[in-house]
């Protein structure tokens, strides 16, 4: 089974990013599982229709734990994938002890994970460069020879001329440019999911993401 991470910062988009990849995939419901300090964890069947448009229209809390969701793929996965909607990623000093420790668990998912889905907010990018924390998220993906994608989420905020100066920028780490709002550009990361798990399928865990 192929597990891939959807890891940034807060606020740019992840949780209903995951959802879409869902949506994408045929998926009616999914099973989810949320990481929480109570044992037993939280454990839901949610309706993905009703919770992209909670999100979308903003009555849907903001997450601040980690969720496991199941999602199942097309015939040509072979298998389903597990999506980790991991907490948002900060360096803030005042940050809780609890959004802390959930950081801890979506790093301690880095290192397990077999495909990493780097979201980041397009429309924040600073002279079209990315953060010092993405850089980071970046570095240690390629450290890891682990599949990396760039998904410049929330694309649907910026003029085509500005898209293009970031592409350009940003060439050598083949963004994606999507809006999960919008429902815009995300065939090409069920594509990379398809094409990853069926990598993945047929190696035991301690090989997986050097064949890439």
């Amino acid at each position: 089974m192929n597990h891939c991470l959807v890891i940034g910062q807060h606020n740019v988009g992840k949780t209903l990013l995951s959802f879409r990849l869902a949506q994408l995939c045929g998926m009616k419901s999914v099973f989810v599982l949320r990481e929480l300090d109570s044992d037993p964890h939280l454990q839901q069947v949610i309706g993905v229709n009703e919770a992209i448009h909670s999100i979308i229209d903003g009555t849907n809390p903001r997450i601040v734990d980690v969720q496991t969701i199941g999602i199942g793929m097309s015939q040509e996965m072979g298998q389903p994938a597990i999506l980790y909607d991991s907490v948002g990623l900060s360096e803030k000093f005042d940050d809780g002890l609890y959004r802390r420790r959930q950081m801890a668990r979506t790093l301690d998912l880095f290192v397990s994970c077999d495909l990493v889905l780097h979201v980041v907010d397009a429309s924040t990018l600073v002279t079209e460069k990315l953060s010092l924390i993405d850089t980071q998220i970046k570095s240690f993906a390629r450290a890891r020879r682990v599949p990396y994608v760039l998904v410049a989420n929330k694309a649907d905020l910026l003029s085509m001329r500005r898209q293009h100066r970031s592409h350009l920028t940003l060439r050598q780490d083949k963004p994606l440019f999507v809006s999960a709002k919008m429902d815009q550009g995300l065939t090409p990361l069920k594509h990379v999911l398809e094409r990853t798990n069926m990598v993945n399928y047929s190696y035991p865990f301690w090989m997986r993401g050097v064949l890439n």
